[in-house]
């Protein structure tokens, strides 16, 4: 299904209401789980658990598009999420966060698939890199508006009364999925959109997916990367609370800024990537992710992890334009929509594995020795990349807009 630019600009608002709920709780989820009552280890075994499931999840949700069709499958991720935010308001015992961040996990699984394939879908080949660094930029928007947001309502209202308000975010962005004019034709539509994928077996994508080298390489840097991403989004408020006394305000200006950077340097690194190709800028995100983390280890001054935040959304950011930019190159378009599940399930997986390495980490060792070991697993993922990716060089000459 080709996709306009007006509604490619549509699906950019739907993504960026979808990425400012989910990240404008990131802060004070671990703080609204304390308070109720969870310890650091429950906090890990909570987020562990729900990364877990939302992993196994991942990949039959990346095959229902093809079944069921793309819209459906973004209308649903939109529901899934008004219901999650609100039933967020109403917990006041620790056993139903492990459902609802289950829930909560599943949104994107639902919802990124369908989303990134349209998106891609709207670029040639010598655009990919732009048209992905520009939807990316309104998911980067979401991450450095939605904090600022949430850090700013705790100063007023109860951690209930966010979750609350935040549920009119993805209302908007079901409104905007509705004017999509390709999605707003016949049913018909989306039934050859079914039969298109029906006949294809399910186990000979898998194949073709996974005889490509640079995709078993791209699953092994995402976990690389998702660990230490988990590690600081289930330990640093809690840390930053109890052992540095920050307020939530302030721990929100710092995700906030992580978001900002994060926002900030996708559609430059698009532009980058089809200039100058995949495989520097991603070996650059780790590379500053990497200071990132080891900057956290030797401070505890606001204004330097600020800093450091910054730095490691820059990286976060540069990362994700490339990474997929190589799995388009990488895989048959047929296979986009599982490959891009598979991967997305590998991120899931790395942050199951950190949540729980954070929780039992938290429990014996200093955070400065928790940050350190962070760094030192995305050297690895740097080292993956500079070894074994092969990317593909950019064409030279003029580039089709």
């Amino acid at each position: 299904m080709k996709v306009g630019n007006r509604d490619l600009y549509l699906l950019m608002i739907t993504s960026f209401t979808v990425s400012l709920g989910i990240n404008a709780v990131e802060p004070i989820q671990p703080l609204f789980m304390v308070d109720v009552g969870a310890t650091e280890l429950e906090l890990g075994l909570i987020f562990a658990v729900s990364s877990l499931l939302g992993m196994a999840s991942r990949i039959p949700l990346g095959i229902l598009p093809n079944r069921i069709g793309r819209r459906i499958m973004i209308t649903i991720a939109s529901f899934t999420h008004i219901a999650s935010l609100i039933f967020f308001s109403f917990v006041n015992d620790v056993v139903w966060f492990y459902p609802l961040m289950v829930l909560h996990t599943m949104i994107w699984g639902i919802f990124g698939p369908s989303a990134i394939s349209l998106a891609s879908d709207t670029a040639s080949p010598e655009r990919i890199g732009t048209i992905l660094g520009l939807y990316y930029t309104s998911i980067g928007l979401g991450q450095f508006i939605g904090p600022l947001f949430c850090g700013i309502l705790t100063e007023y209202v109860t951690y209930q009364a966010i979750f609350i308000g935040l549920s009119i975010f993805p209302v908007l962005g079901l409104i905007a999925t509705m004017r999509w004019k390709s999605m707003g034709r016949s049913e018909k539509m989306f039934d050859n959109e079914r039969v298109s994928g029906a006949g294809e077996r399910i186990v000979d994508s898998f194949k073709r997916i996974l005889r490509s080298r640079n995709m078993i390489c791209l699953c092994l840097s995402r976990i690389a990367f998702s660990i230490p991403v988990a590690i600081f989004g289930t330990l640093f408020s809690v840390w930053a609370k109890t052992e540095l006394l920050f307020t939530p305000l302030l721990i929100s200006i710092i995700f906030s800024a992580r978001g900002a950077a994060n926002s900030l340097i996708r559609m430059p690194t698009g532009s980058i990537v089809d200039k100058i190709g995949t495989k520097k800028p991603i070996l650059l995100a780790f590379s500053l992710a990497f200071t990132a983390f080891f900057i956290f280890s030797v401070t505890s001054d606001f204004l330097v992890i600020l800093i450091a935040v910054l730095i490691y959304g820059l990286g976060w950011g540069m990362r994700i334009v490339p990474d997929t930019t190589i799995l388009t190159e990488s895989v048959e378009s047929r296979d986009r929509g599982l490959a891009l599940a598979i991967l997305m399930s590998m991120f899931a997986l790395g942050r199951s594995v950190g949540s729980l390495v954070a929780g039992v980490a938290y429990t014996l060792f200093p955070m400065y020795i928790i940050f350190q070991m962070s760094a030192g697993i995305l050297f690895l993922g740097f080292i993956i990349i500079a070894v074994a990716i092969k990317a593909k060089e950019p064409k030279l000459g003029p580039s089709i807009g």
